[in-house]
């Protein structure tokens, strides 16, 4: 879970990022927010020791270890912001270049 720091009075810190859409100053965070941000894909972004990572990326590292390189991690139900577990599914460039084409019901 990322956490965001702020201040005695509710207010974000300096330099720390803001959740997404949340605006600024004193407003409160919904109890079932996540944190992070959502990229132009849809794909939930946070941050790990101030470096930005793909939520989904990251969930499948902690459950599976690295990802290697040249494969992606691809959304089963095509909602990139649904990154449990079950629905993650690694696989190589060219096979979800592969399976979006077949489908046409994903945009990437």
């Amino acid at each position: 879970m990322v956490k965001y720091l702020r201040d005695k009075e509710g207010k974000f810190k300096k330099g720390t990022p803001q959740p997404f859409g949340f605006g600024k100053g004193k407003q409160k965070v919904p109890w079932n927010f996540k944190g992070g941000s959502l990229d132009s894909y849809g794909h939930r972004i946070i941050y790990i020791n101030t470096k930005r990572v793909r939520e989904q990326r990251y969930i499948w590292e902690k459950h599976n270890g690295k990802i290697p390189e040249g494969y992606i991690i691809h959304h089963i139900n095509c909602n990139p912001s649904d990154n449990r577990i079950e629905n993650l599914k690694c696989m190589s460039k060219s096979e979800h270049k592969k399976l979006h084409m077949e489908l046409k019901k994903c945009q990437s």
